[in-house]
């Protein structure tokens, strides 16, 4: 999810270019809420997936970052530090 705050963009990271792969959600639901394999794919292909691609998907093309699952220390670093320079220039920091 993209959202916009004075002059920044800042993206959300979300799992993978699908939103049901590599989730522990799955793995989750079925360990210990009980449900089936099949009933957690069916309501990631029915509801997940399709909000997904509605309400993140287009969002995507106004970041500025977008940072992938698992962005790895030195990225997120360099990020933050930009952040923490630009809240200081606004007068926020």
């Amino acid at each position: 999810m993209v959202t916009r705050r004075g002059h920044t963009k800042r993206g959300v990271p979300c799992a993978g270019s699908h939103p049901c792969a590599g989730s522990g959600l799955k793995f989750h639901d079925v360990s210990e809420r009980g449900r089936s394999t099949e009933s957690v794919v069916n309501q990631c292909m029915d509801t997940v997936r399709p909000m997904h691609k509605q309400f993140i998907e287009p969002t995507k093309r106004n970041a500025d970052v977008i940072l992938p699952h698992g962005a790895n220390g030195p990225a997120v670093d360099i990020i933050t530090t930009k952040v923490r320079s630009l809240l200081q220039e606004m007068g926020r920091g």
